[in-house]
């Protein structure tokens, strides 16, 4: 599932820029907390692909 969220917050910032990325992030994990278990490792895809700016802290 991390891979999953991963996968759209990149295809979301390369489409549309890292104002969308942050946008979808922030659907995932700030708006609602149902995903609060994968943000750890979906952070972590992130991080290793370069995308560390889509990674928004509230």
């Amino acid at each position: 599932m991390s891979l999953f969220m991963a996968k759209r917050i990149m295809k979301a910032c390369d489409e549309k820029g890292v104002e969308a990325g942050q946008e979808k992030y922030k659907a995932f994990f700030i708006k609602t907390k149902f995903y609060a278990d994968y943000r750890q490792d979906c952070d972590a895809i992130l991080y290793a692909d370069g995308y560390s700016d889509c990674i928004v802290i509230e």
